[in-house]
């Protein structure tokens, strides 16, 4: 009965992916909201390197970009190849729970930020950053992890000129998030290897899944 509950509740996420999408980031904004706001001691996890990158306002442009690129490309992935999408999705999802509950029991925070003097419409922009997110629950970098994991979802759906420009896209927001003092290189590479992970597991168990269809 268990197992014919889970397969038919498993079978009405796979019809709905926008809903699941949905429902499963407003779960991760209240999640995340209650971490942020929450006073905790905090283990400070920059390194060196961040003396020697440059503040940019103008990296504000690809940081927000962020929040337009994740829901296209999820979107695209939906409408063009459905189980590429919860490949993807999967091992987003299972990224984002680790991290969360890794935030939950070993905070992380940073003490980079400088006073941004600019009157210009991106300081403007990193001064509302600022203010809604704090140097807190930084590593892994969330922006970094899920960005990598969704280009790896795209990269063998894409051609050249596709590679070349969601490449780009996902340079300059990695990029983005250093230049903003919302992160650190460490923020960053762990990121990057926790994105990995997630893609080889996930293609791990479609490698499985696909020897047990072949049997």
């Amino acid at each position: 009965m268990k197992q014919t509950m889970f397969t038919k509740v498993r079978g009405e996420i796979y019809k709905h992916p926008i809903i699941t999408m949905i429902v499963f980031w407003m779960g991760y904004m209240v999640c995340f909201g209650l971490l942020e706001r929450s006073p905790r001691p905090v283990h400070l996890v920059q390194c060196s390197l961040d003396a020697y990158i440059p503040f940019a306002s103008s990296a504000v442009v690809p940081y927000i970009g962020w929040f337009l690129w994740v829901p296209a490309v999820l979107l695209y992935m939906v409408w063009t190849d459905r189980d590429r999408f919860w490949q993807g999705f999967g091992a987003m999802v299972g990224g984002i729970v680790f991290t969360l509950l890794l935030y939950a029991v070993w905070p992380t925070g940073l003490n980079l930020r400088h006073t941004v003097m600019g009157t210009d419409l991106c300081s403007n922009l990193v001064r509302l950053i600022y203010c809604v997110d704090t140097p807190t629950n930084v590593c892994p970098s969330l922006h970094v992890f899920i960005t990598m994991v969704l280009l790896l979802t795209l990269w063998d759906k894409l051609g050249t000129w596709g590679r070349w420009c969601n490449g780009t896209i996902a340079f300059a927001i990695c990029c983005s998030t250093v230049l903003l003092d919302q992160h650190s290189v460490v923020d960053v590479v762990m990121g990057f290897a926790l994105a990995v992970l997630m893609w080889s597991i996930s293609e791990w168990r479609r490698m499985k899944q696909m020897e047990r269809i072949s049997i």
